[in-house]
């Protein structure tokens, strides 16, 4: 990932968001860096929460470890797509077509006084609430029933093993609500498929990879 270190004013973000603010990750000036970190760790947080068999899965205890689950970093191509997406207020997820091998998140945030990082943080608790709501099923394997119901399939993608590229965007649409876009590399979702790996954390990190203790999530 290639890191920017220019410095842009968010002319594009509604007043009651601070201007001038620098942008060394992506620069985009619709998103914050302060917002994309907030996506970043709170996501990566939920993905070790999983990962150590900690998560509150539904009624049926809590989630079993991951032994693959990798540990998520920024990415500004995602970003800039899903930033193009929020700013069309379509509140429905777009075609898969169009992003070919990207999985997308898409939530609508009606509280307007919120900054962009705690919107950035509101909308992924609101995913990660899915599992204690609805809960998985105990193999992690996402079935047809997973897909068809599409009750936890926003946290499904968020905690994904492979997953490991993410950027998002936010939109002030119309000054009535938020709406807010992730999109993940390589998607998830995938029918059929397992979620992530049951066993020890980090038992099975992919090659190139190596285990974080503290997070229990492998990392490159």
């Amino acid at each position: 990932m290639v890191l920017h270190s220019l410095s842009f004013t968010l002319a594009l973000i509604p007043i009651f968001y601070a201007v001038g603010v620098e942008s060394t990750i992506c620069t985009h000036p619709a998103m914050t860096d302060r917002a994309r970190t907030a996506f970043l760790n709170t996501q990566n947080r939920y993905r070790s929460t999983v990962a150590e068999g900690k998560g509150l899965n539904g009624n049926i205890g809590f989630t079993p470890p991951a032994a693959n689950m990798l540990r998520m970093t920024y990415d500004c191509n995602l970003e800039a797509g899903a930033i193009a997406y929020a700013q069309t207020c379509c509140r429905k997820e777009s075609n898969p077509k169009t992003r070919p091998g990207i999985g997308e998140n898409i939530i609508e945030i009606n509280k307007l006084y919120l900054s962009m990082p705690q919107v950035a943080r509101e909308a992924t608790a609101l995913w990660w609430q899915e599992l204690s709501m609805y809960g998985v099923n105990a193999n992690m394997f996402f079935d047809f029933w997973i897909q068809k119901k599409r009750r936890v399939t926003r946290l499904t993608q968020m905690i994904w093993h492979n997953s490991d590229r993410v950027g998002c965007g936010i939109n002030n649409c119309r000054g009535k609500y938020f709406l807010v876009v992730c999109r993940y590399s390589p998607r998830g979702n995938i029918l059929n498929n397992f979620i992530y790996l049951i066993g020890q954390p980090c038992g099975a990190c992919p090659a190139g990879t190596r285990c974080d203790p503290a997070t229990s999530l492998c990392i490159v």
